[in-house]
Parts: structure tokens; sequence; C-alpha cells
């Protein structure tokens, strides 16, 4: 299936973009929205990304389950919610990160240097599914998944997840009646954008609320200051 392409250089222009194409789908349902960082990437989920065989994915999520319960007071029978969790503390798993809120998904596609233009993908498809099941390794199509609030950092980022069966592209699952937009960022327009989405509150400290997320932005908006304002008290 083939996906329409813009290219748009303001948090305005991403967000109008967004609306307008779901009046035209005349969509009911609110869209998946991802940021990469660079523009060749096409959204799959970290296991594939990093080429695990299916026994090395077997053997790193029993060895996170097996562990867990000396770090959180959690379920480990729910598999769904251990990989979760998983995916939330950096292990590759067939779980793929998607938000609702474009600037989200704006500010992870902008926030990281490259070399390469910056992308941000918005599908209007893959039906979150009720009857998942019980282990995420028998799913054969993508699955999206609203996830249980284990961390602030889900709720700030209106974080989804999306499950995947194997390493195809997200375009290969879609029906007739999905819709997937892609928008480029071009990245000389990376640093004003995340600019203008530090001045609407969505920044390092809004989208990881915890010491670790205050702590990064203090030192950020501290490098900001003194390139913007430095040479011109010199």
């Amino acid at each position: 299936m083939n996906y329409e392409e813009y290219a748009c250089e303001r948090v305005f222009d991403v967000v109008e973009l967004i609306k307008n194409k779901q009046l035209e789908f005349y969509n009911a349902r609110r869209p998946l929205i991802r940021g990469e960082r660079k523009v060749s990437f096409e959204p799959t989920a970290g296991v594939f990304r990093n080429q695990f065989s299916k026994d090395n994915e077997i053997v790193i999520f029993n060895e996170f389950q097996r562990h867990l319960p000396a770090y959180e007071n959690v379920d480990i029978g729910n598999l769904w919610n251990v990989m979760a969790l998983a995916q939330h503390h950096g292990l590759p798993t067939r779980l793929l990160d998607w938000t609702t809120n474009p600037l989200v998904a704006l500010y992870f596609s902008c926030e990281a240097e490259s070399d390469e233009d910056s992308a941000v993908w918005v599908v209007w498809g893959f039906e979150n599914l009720s009857n998942l099941p019980s282990n995420p390794t028998d799913i054969d199509t993508i699955m999206s998944m609203t996830p249980v609030v284990i961390s602030p950092r889900i709720q700030a980022q209106a974080g989804v997840f999306t499950a995947h069966p194997n390493e195809k592209p997200i375009t290969e699952f879609l029906t007739e009646n999905d819709h997937v937009v892609k928008i480029i960022i071009p990245k000389e327009q990376r640093f004003r954008i995340i600019m203008q989405l530090d001045f609407l509150g969505v920044n390092r400290s809004s989208l990881f609320p915890d010491l670790d997320g205050l702590s990064q932005y203090l030192k950020w908006k501290v490098n900001q200051e003194r390139t913007q304002f430095g040479a011109s008290r010199a």
C-alpha cells in the first residue's frame, strides 16, 4: 500500500495537515503518530530492527520476566504487561511506541541530531483489539494496544503500542480502509521546531516527568541560552 508524503517546516503546518487529513478521510479514529529521527527509516519494532532471532528474543524476554519481581510488583503471568515494561525500560521487543499527540511525535522526530531529514508517520489503521492472544508471539498481523499506565511517561506522552508479528513494513499490513501519511521535516528546520515546541511546553521535562527528564531539560535549556545570548554579551 502506498502512502501520501508531505513536507512541513513549522509546528503549525504539521498540526494543520493532520487535522485536515482527518477530515478528508472522514475517519472517526484518532490516528497513531510516530516521530522518526531519520526519514529513510520505516517504523518497525525494536526486536526486528536489531535483527534478533526468534530464539534470542525468547531468551532475553524470559530473563527479563524472571528478574522482574525483584524490581516491580507486577503479574508476570500477563505477558503483555511484562512486554510493555520491557519496552519501557529499553529492551528490544515486538512492541513499537506511538502517540496520539502530534506534538509529541514531532518532538521525538526532531530532538536528536541527524544528517538526514526527519519524519512523522501518521496511521489511520491497526484497530485497537481487546481480544489479544495471551502470548504476544502468537499474533499474525499488527495490532494496536493502549498500555496500562505503568509509568507517568506513558501518560505524558499519550502513549500507544503496536505489536508486530514480523519485520515487514507497516504499510504491508494496512487495508483499503486505512491511510498513512508521511510528513518530512527538513533537517534545517529541526532546531527551530524544537524551540517552538519548548515555547508550547513540549520538552524533555514535560514528556519525561521525573528527575532525569528535568535534569536533561535544564541542561539543554542552559546550553541554548548560552548559544543564543552568549555571543551578543561578549
